[in-house]
């Protein structure tokens, strides 16, 4: 009941009423099942997670505020499909004192994120956890790969690479 989806144009927010711990834990969830179900139905997608205010006014379809800017901007950098975690909600985690407990649960984890600029350190979301045969991930990869060509097989084989880095994890351990 706390987190609404909006969507509009080519984006998707997971907006949040409140920053409770199981908001948060649900926000990771939702976002890691949205990756899954993107690349099982053949969408590439990418993405990333921020924290602050933000001004959400349903009824007139407003939406803005620097959370949502420093989303775009990072994922804009971000070369695979995936969620990068955005410094402020790091920096969220560390002062919540919950950073190592998502570590732990391996529903993030620290990655040499393939950006713009270079292969930078960063957070990422593990989508792949909640999967226990990775086989129909690089399956459906295989195919968009076949539709693809030059720059956007970058993100492809960046997201393969992503993968096979990609802790497995216990998904009951994280829904514990």
């Amino acid at each position: 009941d706390d987190m609404k989806l909006i969507s509009f144009s080519d984006s998707l927010i997971l907006y949040s009423k409140n920053d409770s711990l199981k908001s948060v834990t649900d926000i990771l969830a939702q976002s890691s099942l949205i990756m899954l179900y993107a690349i099982f139905m053949g969408i590439p997608i990418k993405g990333a997670i921020a924290y602050g205010l933000q001004t959400a006014d349903f009824n007139h379809n407003l939406h803005f505020g620097i959370p949502i800017i420093d989303a775009h901007q990072l994922q804009d950098e971000l070369l695979l499909y995936g969620v990068v975690v955005h410094n402020t909600f790091e920096q969220y985690l560390v002062q919540k004192d919950t950073l190592n407990t998502f570590i732990k649960s391996k529903i993030i984890f620290n990655f040499s994120a393939p950006m713009k600029s270079g292969d930078i350190d960063h957070y990422i979301l593990n989508w792949p956890m909640f999967v226990k045969d990775r086989e129909g991930i690089f399956s459906k990869l295989a195919e968009l790969r076949r539709k693809t060509s030059g720059h956007p097989r970058k993100y492809i084989d960046n997201t393969l690479k992503f993968i096979e880095k990609a802790p497995v994890a216990n998904l009951n351990t994280f829904l514990a």
